[in-house]
Formats: C-alpha cells, structure tokens, sequence
C-alpha cells in the first residue's frame, strides 16, 4: 500500500472512530431527553377517567397502570424491594421508604398512621389530638382547619381538657334559665326575637364562661345527647314547667329516667369525643 493509501485509511479510521463518538453522544443524549420526558409524563395529569389520573408525586395508581406506549409504569420506575433503588425512584423519595404505587404509598402512610395511634388509643381526648394535628394541614376548607384547631386547642393538655368538660357541664342549668326568662315575654317586636331554642341558649351559656371558643365541642355534643326514644329539646323544657332542673330535662331528651346528671353527662361527653374521633 502507498504512503497516500496508508494516510487515507488513518483518516478513515479517525473518521470512524468520531463517528462512533458522536454516535455514542447522541444516543446518550437521547437517554437523557427520553428519561426527562419520562419523568414529566409522570408528573402529568394524562386521563381524567378514574384510575388514570397521576399525582403530583408521580405514582401510578396501582400496578396495572400502564404509559402511553402499553408499558407498565411500575416496570419503568422500578421496584423497590432491589437492593439497588433506581434513579426514579431515588428521585421520588430522597428519603428512602421507595415504593412504586399509590396504594404501597397509602398503605406504607397508614402503618405509621396507626403505629403512633396505637400508644393513645385507650385514651379517646389523646388520640383525637393526635388525629386533629395529622388533619390540619389536610384541611380543605378554612372552617374545616379551623374546626381542628380549636378541637387540639380545648385538648390539648389535661388542664385545658378538664377545663372544657366543666364548661359543657356547668352550662345547662344557665342555659335552662335564660329560656325559662324568655318563656313568659309578652310577644311584642322588641323582645319577641328574645326567644330562643335550647341549642342557641346553651351555646350563649358555653360562651359566657370565656375561655378557648368551643363551639365544635358544643355542636357536636347537642348532636349526640338526645336518644331516638327521648323528646326533643324543645318537648323536654316545656315538660319542666316552673321547675328548672337540668337533670329532669336530661333525663327526658336521653329518655333514661332515674339516672343522675353526672353520669348522663359523661355518657355524652364520652359519645361526643367518639363522635369527633370517627367524623
């Protein structure tokens, strides 16, 4: 072979080899943009139906959701019970705890969820403070955050809560007694609006006693007090007569005849705690 033959084959040769360099940059910048692409299609919101839509964390549903191109997502972003995690799924949680879809996400959620209930769970003024402060930032609507603050506010710390039970006890009989004041008010304009049912009075009687709003508390209570067989609030003040008695009027709205207003209360108070836990 001539001198010119030799040079153009090592021309040749680093022409090839530049090829291949470039070939190799391409393909890796190809990887690149298609991983990226990947990652965004993720975070996507791709198909209003249910079991479709993706969070903004970028998990499928569950394990049968599928990309664009019939390929499983849970397939393309790994699983989380290999030794090494892969890059999507150390992107997804720096942290650590991987799983690949929103149900192992919700259940792996729960687990701790419960886990930190389960210390409390004897104790119904405990764990609904517990339950309050994992919903507040939850909270959709201002009325619901505010809801669950003044709840954690009035249980907080054992003060606070023996506070409220004797605000929502010691209320009945003043509240018995402003109806009682406005029963026999001639029904003329300037006092007629005076008149109020028992709900408004006892919220009115709660308030007075300052302190922490407690309105959640007064609401909810109201709600669970009386008993299907019992009479209506209403009903059980007008049997009262001139004789204000908290224990007889409770007696009537719960329908348990004989029973002492401390323990009628409690049940409720009680009820009213399990009430809020379960809402």
């Amino acid at each position: 072979m001539t001198i010119h033959g030799k040079i153009l084959a090592i021309f040749n040769l680093l022409g090839l080899v530049g090829l291949l360099c470039l070939t190799a940059m391409d393909f890796g910048k190809q990887q690149s943009w298609k991983y990226q692409n990947f990652r965004a299609d993720l975070m996507a919101e791709k198909d209003p139906a249910p079991l479709k839509v993706l969070t903004p964390s970028g998990l499928p549903v569950d394990e049968k959701e599928k990309s664009e191109d019939g390929e499983l997502l849970v397939e393309l972003i790994g699983d989380p019970k290999e030794p090494t995690p892969t890059q999507t799924l150390k992107e997804l949680f720096p942290q650590g705890q991987y799983v690949n879809t929103q149900v192992k996400e919700v259940e792996r959620v729960k687990g701790l969820l419960d886990a930190s209930l389960q210390p409390v769970a004897n104790d119904k003024t405990k764990s609904l403070v517990l339950l309050c402060r994992y919903l507040t930032p939850l909270a959709t609507t201002f009325e619901e955050r505010q809801r669950l603050i003044l709840i954690r506010s009035n249980l907080e710390d054992e003060g606070r809560a023996k506070a409220l039970n004797t605000a929502l006890r010691q209320a009945f009989r003043p509240a018995l007694e402003r109806m009682y004041t406005d029963k026999d008010l001639p029904p003329v304009a300037q006092v007629k609006d005076r008149k109020r049912p028992f709900e408004q009075s006892y919220l009115e009687a709660v308030f007075l006693q300052g302190g922490a709003d407690k309105r959640p508390f007064v609401e909810k209570l109201l709600t669970v007090l009386p008993r299907p067989a019992g009479k209506k609030y209403a009903q059980a003040f007008a049997d009262l007569g001139d004789m204000i008695k908290e224990e007889a009027f409770l007696q009537a709205v719960r329908n348990e005849p004989g029973k002492p207003f401390q323990e009628m209360f409690d049940a409720g108070y009680e009820e009213m705690l399990a009430a809020w836990s379960a809402s």
